[in-house]
């Protein structure tokens, strides 16, 4: 965490027939490459075979090796994955059972050797405490007690609040025990099930911890990371996964990025936007300072057997995904990985190098980029993400409760599991040619307020399920000027999945000036019109809303029958609360039709209200990508072409200003605007520095 660029790095795999010259050539490699990081996987098994054996020689020669090329080391740790000798689980990455004393004093003894192993070593630059964190707990007497434990902090140590939430009812939370999940019932609880996966996130951050405060008890001078996985789909929370809890637990965060495995929803030709939600994401929810975070893991090779679908990333791809983070903020990607794994459900594939150890065409491309990031390191080094003026709230309220009251999982398919996520990731894209960088916020966080004094616009994708409180707080935002857009039936449950309505159903009536008077449900598509526009499509819900009198509330489209689909309510201060009554969001993720007038619609409605962006493109090429970052002399933007073509645009800034493409030579322009030639397989760094800020 310096003001140094940006780094690419690679996972050197150490397999077990692995000699020490073999690990230190593959440095030899990634010097010559331009990559000046490397991960390593500290397999417990591999350096402790039997008991009483510990054997290092393999990452010994690595880290020697990184430090004579110049090559920070990250090591990864597996203490959660017993070794094969312990009979406990099936492979080195499987993960034993957590609550065995046996196991978690040996745990903490492989941390304690591992971190004063090379806690002082030159070539160290973080740990990462945990790969892809994640979990399934048992529901035995090994987890009861915490649980029980958890539920009496939940319910405030109140019985009678519990039982009130729950169908069997006890005397005291110790009587609590174990009810099947209601796996055969048509109506599984809601509550019961909501609570266990909500429980195995604060288990698993508790289990970080530990294993943090280990690491940081010997050595107190290198940040501690994680990288969650799967950022794009709520089915993580049921492994215990959950960005918000666990960056409070580390220094910062970095992600695994493949697209096989973490972008399959989206069709081949949008992956890149799956690279920039996820980069975005990643972004909002790092603890860093400067919103530092990594992209820990970016598939560099073949996935022919082990990933979702079958592929292999081109140079192009490669160019574009490097870019699309760097433009992003992040300050490291490392791929998956340089070799191959010789064993496991992933040997032979994701390496950066050929069947025969050679450099392959990724490789090159990699390097490349490497080379440019080393040549812009004077602009990089310094530049940080901008304040994001728009901000999309992370439910994951809605997304725990969307896995068990959706019936599949196909995204073109209304009620599916994953649409709340498809809905966030459709809002994404319908507000990326606004020209702002688009930042996300969780429900704790909104409760906090911090945010209002850099947000003009929060947008609510498929909300249904909200927090106690949340919607006072947005009616707050809206009186201070803000604008709040929400579809679906927002805030209509709690987390716990209980319906608001009466008295608990005014939040949202003052927040938006109307009532919801009534809704339907749909399987085909809807179809509104609003004035001056295309025919905007909806999915599954209409809901029928019915204005406050004397609120500032217009309605903006009605259903054909008459009742009010699309509301607007205005305040004073110039705040606004748009309430599209359906889901608006969600089919724009598949649907082109939707994904044109929809977004149009509300990019239309929004300008009017948003401050104008900062930064436009004119004469471009189709597909041309702009991301912005903030510097200490003024704004970088980084232009790219995913095809990486020569190409020629212009670009303008709201203000005159000096235009420079390297920090250490002259401006060549100066103006509102400047000419752009973009080389191929380059981007076009360019400093804009306002003459009058």
């Amino acid at each position: 965490m310096n003001p140094s660029a940006p780094r690419l790095g690679a996972q050197v795999f150490i397999n077990r027939t692995d000699t020490p010259g073999q690990v230190a050539a593959h440095f030899a490699t990634l010097a010559a490459s331009g990559l000046r990081l490397a991960r390593l996987f500290v397999f417990w098994d591999h350096v402790n075979p039997s008991r009483d054996t510990w054997i290092w020689h393999n990452y010994d020669a690595a880290f020697d090796a990184a430090a004579r090329h110049g090559i920070g080391v990250v090591p990864t740790l597996f203490a959660q994955c017993p070794p094969g000798w312990l009979r406990l689980t099936q492979g080195n990455q499987s993960v034993g059972p957590l609550e065995n004393p046996a196991l978690r004093a040996a745990s903490l003894d492989y941390v304690r050797r591992t971190v004063s192993r090379w806690a002082a070593h030159p070539a160290l630059d973080s740990w990462i405490t945990w790969n892809e964190a994640s979990l399934t707990l048992p529901r035995d007497n090994s987890t009861l007690p915490l649980f029980q434990a958890w539920l009496r902090t939940r319910y405030a140590d109140d019985i009678s609040r519990y039982n009130r939430q729950y169908y069997r009812q006890f005397a005291s939370f110790a009587e609590i025990d174990f009810e099947p999940l209601n796996q055969l019932s048509p109506i599984p609880s809601r509550t019961e099930t909501a609570d266990w996966i909500d429980f195995s996130a604060d288990y698993l951050v508790a289990k970080l911890r530990e294993l943090n405060d280990a690491i940081r008890a010997l050595d107190a001078h290198h940040p501690v990371h994680l990288n969650p996985h799967n950022l794009l789909e709520a089915k993580t929370l049921r492994a215990g996964q959950s960005i918000w809890r666990e960056a409070a637990a580390f220094d910062f965060l970095g992600c695994s990025l493949h697209p096989v495995w973490h972008c399959t929803r989206y069709p081949a030709q949008r992956r890149l936007d799956a690279v920039a939600l996820t980069n975005d994401l990643m972004r909002a929810a790092t603890p860093g300072p400067e919103q530092h975070y990594w992209v820990s893991e970016l598939q560099g090779g073949p996935a022919l057997l082990s990933g979702f679908e079958p592929g292999t990333p081109t140079p192009l791809d490669l160019h574009a995904w490097l870019w699309e983070s760097l433009g992003a903020g992040a300050r490291a990607i490392v791929f998956w990985s340089l070799n191959v794994r010789t064993d496991g459900g992933e040997g032979g594939e994701w390496a950066l190098l050929d069947c025969l150890g050679r450099p392959s065409r990724r490789l090159q491309a990699a390097s490349r980029v490497a080379a440019s990031i080393n040549r812009h390191a004077a602009l990089l080094g310094p530049a940080r993400p901008p304040s994001t003026p728009i901000k999309i709230l992370h439910s994951e309220a809605t997304w725990r409760l969307g896995l068990l009251e959706g019936s599949d999982e196909t995204p073109n398919l209304p009620r599916n599991r994953e649409a709340a996520a498809d809905a966030l990731g459709a809002a994404h894209a319908l507000l990326a040619p606004l020209g702002h960088e688009i930042g996300f916020l969780d429900e704790p966080a909104v409760l906090r307020r911090a945010w209002f004094a850099d947000t003009r616009l929060l947008v609510l994708p498929g909300c249904y399920v909200l927090e106690e409180g949340t919607l006072a707080v947005l009616r707050d935002f809206v009186a201070q000027g803000g604008i709040v857009v929400a579809d679906d039936l927002c805030g209509w449950k709690d987390p716990a999945a209980w319906v608001r309505l009466g008295p608990a159903a005014e939040p949202h009536a003052a927040l938006f000036g109307a009532d919801l008077a009534d809704y339907e449900a749909h399987s085909a598509p809807l179809s509104l019109s609003p004035e001056s526009s295309a025919p905007l499509v909806g999915w599954l819900v209409r809901a029928d809303l019915e204005p406050r009198p004397d609120t500032g509330t217009t309605v903006l489209a009605r259903w054909p029958d008459g009742p009010a689909a699309i509301t607007a309510h205005e305040h004073p201060s110039g705040g606004c609360a748009l309430r599209l009554g359906t889901r608006f969001f969600q089919p724009a993720f598949t649907d082109p039709v939707a994904a044109k007038n929809n977004g149009t619609w509300l990019r239309t409605w929004l300008r009017s209200r948003l401050p104008a962006a900062s930064f436009t493109l004119a004469g471009a090429p189709p597909g041309i990508r702009l991301r912005q970052l903030t510097h200490p002399e003024g704004t970088l933007l980084i232009v790219y072409d995913p095809s990486a073509r020569a190409s020629t645009f212009t670009l303008s800034a709201p203000m005159p200003g000096l235009w420079r493409l390297s920090s250490s030579l002259p401006p060549f322009a100066t103006g509102q605007s400047c000419h752009v030639e973009l080389s191929p397989q380059e981007p076009a760094l360019v400093l804009f520095t306002p003459l009058n800020p």
